[in-house]
């Protein structure tokens, strides 16, 4: 009986110990512990009126996006979720990334976007492990934001996942996750600097204006392959392909006026598959089918009839 008490008298100090440790974080104690306090504050500022579930770390902040809700429906399977989501949602151009480039702009730091390869190579890393025991993730879905100081270290961090759930319907979740600190430190140490090189879509320059500065022309074979890759990320038009690769075939001098141009990175609401997406959306859907139905399509256009004839019976 005594040994009863005893342990009762334990449980109710230890309980009393921790509700006042989960007491929920102020804006003040989130500031004072952050490694990124201009970040944050420009988080906390920007998207206090948004429905979005907010987890701030000392080196991480997770925005939690209810997609569905947004829509105001669930979708009959992920693939169909993927498909509306880019049709209808920019991430290189929502609220989160202008908070991200804002915070780089006042840093007067340089910002990177990269392909959505690299930003599955990083997101997949901050998956919390109930996604990764209930739901079917994605992380190729959206291209990467780095911004890097003054001495082209490695500041902060953008990346996006998603997370599917079957719950009367296909629910999705986005999460952003923006990485500082310690933890970009880790980044920066464990991602080669061919995956940084390989994967880079542009540069967004230190001013005021959004501009992508392209590689100097040369008379190299070398140039007219990046303009090239240029072209094909979507990155600059076909008629400024053809204009740089007259010029390096024709050997012409460079003139005095600046091989700079400013390209806006304000991208169009999309209304089709984005082109710079479609192969990899396509194969990833093609594969995750597959798996799905146990099925072995080897083309996406097999795929979509088997779903119509799914869906009609």
């Amino acid at each position: 009986m005594k040994n009863n008490i005893l342990k009762l008298i334990l449980v109710i100090a230890i309980g009393v110990l921790f509700t006042g440790c989960l007491e929920p974080k102020t804006p003040a104690y989130i500031l004072q512990h952050s490694s990124d306090k201009l970040l944050t504050k420009n988080i906390m500022n920007s998207l206090k009126d948004k429905k979005y579930s907010i987890k701030y770390l000392n080196d991480f902040i997770e925005i939690d996006q209810y997609i569905s809700e947004e829509k105001g429906h669930t979708d009959p399977n992920e693939f169909d979720a993927i498909r509306e989501y880019l049709y209808n949602y920019d991430s290189s151009n929502d609220e989160i990334s202008k908070v991200f480039l804002q915070t780089a702009r006042e840093r007067n730091n340089t910002v990177r976007t990269y392909k959505n390869k690299l930003n599955s190579k990083i997101a997949k890393r901050y998956f919390s492990s109930y996604d990764r025991q209930y739901k079917k993730l994605y992380s190729d879905l959206d291209i990467a934001f780095i911004e890097y100081d003054k001495n082209n270290r490695i500041k902060t961090v953008l990346v996006r996942g998603h997370a599917f759930e079957d719950t009367l319907g296909t629910s999705h979740d986005r999460y952003s996750m923006l990485i500082f600190g310690r933890e970009a430190k880790r980044i920066e140490s464990t991602i080669s600097n061919y995956d940084f090189a390989n994967n880079l879509l542009s540069t967004i320059s230190e001013n005021k204006t959004k501009t992508v500065t392209k590689e100097k022309v040369s008379t190299k074979v070398k140039d007219l392959k990046d303009f090239y890759k240029l072209y094909k990320d979507g990155i600059i038009s076909k008629e400024e392909y053809k204009k740089e690769k007259e010029k390096i075939l024709s050997e012409e001098k460079k003139s005095s006026k600046s091989t700079t141009d400013e390209i806006s990175t304000q991208p169009k609401l999309h209304t089709k598959m984005p082109t710079n997406f479609s192969n990899v959306l396509k194969n990833t859907m093609l594969q995750k089918y597959n798996e799905k139905y146990n099925t072995n399509f080897k083309s996406f256009e097999e795929m979509q009839k088997d779903l119509i004839n799914r869906k009609t019976n």
